[in-house]
């Protein structure tokens, strides 16, 4: 698909055209990835609910994992999206991969080696290692998602994708905390229906 960089002091980033504002973007986005300073993300956030954005990538960190303004922020990054529609992946992560889609917005620049085990981990660095990893014992990836701080889409939500997913024959999350237990569990049991699960 296309890519339009947004930046408001570049004219071109690699080559692409740059625009000061996803607003000036002339075209529908699908997914957008915020890595500006926290300060300027929650402003940013709401662009792209203005654009129409169906989803938003957030790596920048600052947020609820900082308590006080940080916690303040993220609270408002969920009403915006509650507000909207709009799904929300982070903040405080690595971003996301999908195989199949040629879909590589992580902040890492390493591209693994296709396969059928995707992974939800709440640990970026550690589902990095997880995909190096595969890819270095001959296995590969089907989807990659670094949960962040789940502010607004949950560890659970991503089991059940991937309980459907038909790229995914086996399911890895790194997992730190659960908030929910009862969903977790329900989210596992669906994914355990179909295929493994690793934890």
């Amino acid at each position: 698909g296309e890519v339009y960089p947004v930046n408001p002091s570049a004219k071109e980033l690699l080559g692409f055209k740059a625009y000061p504002s996803i607003r000036q973007v002339p075209s529908d986005v699908d997914l957008a990835v915020v890595a500006v300073p926290a300060k300027h993300v929650v402003r940013s956030v709401r662009e792209c609910a203005e654009k129409d954005v169906r989803w938003c990538v957030v790596i920048t960190a600052g947020f609820k994992e900082t308590g006080g303004e940080g916690e303040r922020m993220q609270e408002e990054l969920v009403k915006i999206c509650e507000e909207s529609g709009m799904s929300l992946i982070g903040p405080n992560c690595m971003g996301v991969f999908s195989a199949s889609s040629n879909l590589h917005a992580l902040m890492n620049p390493f591209f693994p080696r296709k396969g059928g085990v995707s992974i939800v981990s709440q640990s970026g660095t550690v589902g990095m290692m997880l995909m190096d990893s595969l890819s270095q014992r001959g296995s590969g990836v089907a989807r990659f998602v670094s949960s962040g701080n789940e502010a607004h889409v949950k560890l659970a939500d991503y089991l059940e994708f991937f309980a459907s997913d038909p790229e995914t024959r086996v399911v890895v999350s790194f997992v730190e905390s659960v908030r929910d237990g009862r969903r977790f569990m329900e989210a596992a049991r669906k994914v355990t229906e179909k295929k493994p699960l690793i934890c």
